[in-house]
């Protein structure tokens, strides 16, 4: 069975921060969970997030980490101030 690689792509909001406590809990965790509750099991989701990152930041970084053609998808969220 083939692995669908999902990279999740972003800034504090992507890492899961939580401003209350400080801590982190990346939403790519959950979704990893909830996308292998079927008998095939075939999701990895990887988290690459830098807080504070601004979108044309994120563009570059995005592509570096895209030329190695590892990831079949990508999610990009980015909190807008």
């Amino acid at each position: 069975m083939e692995v669908f690689r999902v990279l999740a792509f972003g800034d504090s909001l992507t890492n899961g921060f939580h401003s209350d406590d400080k801590s982190y809990t990346p939403y790519a965790q959950t979704l990893e969970y909830l996308l292998n509750k079927d008998v095939h099991r075939c999701y990895t989701l990887t988290t690459i997030a830098k807080d504070g990152t601004e979108a044309a930041e994120m563009s570059t970084r995005l592509q570096n980490h895209l030329r190695d053609g590892t990831c079949f998808c990508v999610i990009v969220l980015d909190a807008v101030s």
